[in-house]
């Protein structure tokens, strides 16, 4: 399956995505830490299938030093490569920004699946973090590098384990995930997201609005979050929400389980196509 790495310049932003297929087109958006490469086995379905599909990179830093709303970079990409109406699929936390951005444009979308979504959080117990700005002088690097890289790679495999929980992720996948993820850039880009979590909250009444088809995907064994309980918070508001619910499966759907995925996601596409 070959991937089209592709830049473009949206708002002084140089935007990295990937791009795979011909068809039918679906956008991707991957949760923290994540990349773009994330979705490649649920990918391959569809590409399979008919399906062009595109997974921006969310370089967050970037968007942070200019004070650049990613959601709005988003949509103007989405502007700017398909002039028809795509479909959305967000996981994890990218369930949240995919909500939030088919809020905002609701027009550009045939219809919305979450994975795993990740949509709440708490935010008289989580605050907004100065991480990054503070990490930006060359003297707290390098104190970061020193000091502190190692206790964040502990951290960050002790959340892989939960993500693939109950399934056992294996050391080479381990080590890839530490090349990627294990650095400073990776740490402040999830923070920034995490900032941005904080700042733009769900807000339960903006559910009547939406009159897309959404699907949410859940698993019995999240260990993340509880991606049920967050799926009937939004049933609440949005009566036509559509739940499945995966009983052996963890956080990590898209990596333990992209052949249900694929069925669940085409299979939702097939019936909103046709209403």
């Amino acid at each position: 399956m070959e991937c089209l790495e592709k830049t473009i310049n949206i708002d002084g932003i140089n935007l990295c995505y990937c791009e795979y297929g011909e068809g039918r087109p679906i956008f991707f958006i991957y949760g923290i830490p994540g990349a773009k490469d994330n979705f490649k086995l649920i990918i391959e379905n569809f590409v399979n299938n008919g399906f062009k599909c595109i997974v921006p990179e969310r370089k967050s830093i970037e968007y942070f030093d200019k004070n650049v709303n990613f959601l709005d970079i988003y949509k103007k990409l989405i502007e700017t490569l398909f002039n028809e109406k795509i479909y959305l699929i967000g996981y994890s936390i990218g369930a949240f920004f995919a909500l939030k951005l088919a809020m905002a444009c609701e027009n550009k979308f045939t219809g919305l699946s979450l994975v795993s979504p990740f949509l709440f959080i708490d935010v008289k117990v989580h605050k907004k973090s100065n991480l990054p700005k503070i990490f930006k002088s060359r003297f707290m690097k390098f104190l970061f590098n020193i000091f502190f890289i190692h206790i964040y790679r502990m951290f960050l495999i002790a959340r892989l384990k939960k993500s693939f929980y109950p399934e056992k992720i294996p050391k080479e996948k381990q080590e890839d995930a530490l090349k990627k993820y294990g650095n400073l850039e990776y740490l402040l880009s999830t923070i920034v997201d995490i900032n941005f979590f904080i700042k733009n909250t769900l807000n339960e009444e903006e559910f009547k609005k939406i009159k897309l088809k959404v699907l949410s995907i859940c698993c019995k064994d999240d260990k993340i979050c509880d991606s049920i309980a967050f799926s009937n918070k939004v049933k609440e508001y949005k009566n036509d929400l559509e739940i499945s619910i995966i009983e052996n499966g963890g956080h990590g759907l898209i990596f333990t389980h992209p052949e249900e995925m694929f069925g669940l996601i085409s299979n939702h596409i097939t019936r909103i196509s046709t209403d």
